[in-house]
């Protein structure tokens, strides 16, 4: 069997999403108000996160210092990379961030290539653009589509587990054949019964498949 692990980046990888963190930093309190009108599901992210970083600037410069000194990662993930090269499997990042925060972040860490999709952030004319890489077929929500990757790759005939924590996670882990889930994504997963695993961090991830899935 092919088993093929998909994850969310801000706030399962990172042990803090990296845009609230920069919000929070840069654009409080106004971005609370877009946020609430997502949590509500009266606005999409694609549109939410354009507003909130049309709230600010912050030279690359500084952005990327931003990265360097204030992201950390679940502690548990470096072992948890390890772990699943070690047994053949595929690890890939989905995220509804950034390509920027991400490729900073795995240097940072020294976790090698991976492979990842997120939209991408670019700087210009002393304003952020932001490029939606893949919105998906007729949704109007997400800047990149998970729930259209993670469908690209079930093709290919890999048994998709599928690991997240929010709003973003919620239409791939409806086509998941694993899921575990934690914070937001937790609730939506238990009011919708859909099936689910609770997690902490990587380590009860990687204790779970070791004995239920990746055994040898």
């Amino acid at each position: 069997m092919k088993v093929l692990i998909l994850s969310d980046f801000d706030g399962t990888i990172t042990t803090k999403d990296t845009l609230v963190e920069l919000l929070d930093i840069y654009a409080y309190p106004k971005w609370h108000a877009i946020a609430g009108l997502v949590a509500r599901g009266k606005m999409g992210t694609r549109v939410a996160l354009r507003k909130e970083f049309s709230l600010f600037y912050l030279p690359k410069n500084q952005y990327l210092s931003f990265l360097r000194k204030k992201i950390k990662i679940d502690p548990y993930f470096k072992s948890f990379v390890k772990f699943i090269r070690n047994k053949g499997a595929r690890l890939v990042i989905l995220s509804g961030g950034f390509s920027l925060n991400i490729s900073q972040t795995l240097k940072k860490y020294k976790l090698g290539k991976m492979l990842f999709y997120a939209n991408k952030l670019l700087f210009k004319n002393g304003k952020f653009e932001i490029v939606y890489t893949h919105p998906g077929n007729g949704c109007r929500q997400c800047g990149n589509c998970k729930k259209d990757r993670l469908l690209q790759f079930k093709k290919k005939g890999y048994y998709i587990v599928y690991i997240g924590d929010s709003v973003t996670d919620h239409c791939p882990v409806r086509e998941a054949d694993l899921v575990f889930a934690k914070w937001n994504l937790e609730i939506y997963c238990r009011k919708r019964k859909i099936p689910y695993i609770l997690y902490k961090n990587f380590n009860d991830i990687k204790n779970y498949l070791s004995k239920n899935l990746l055994t040898k």
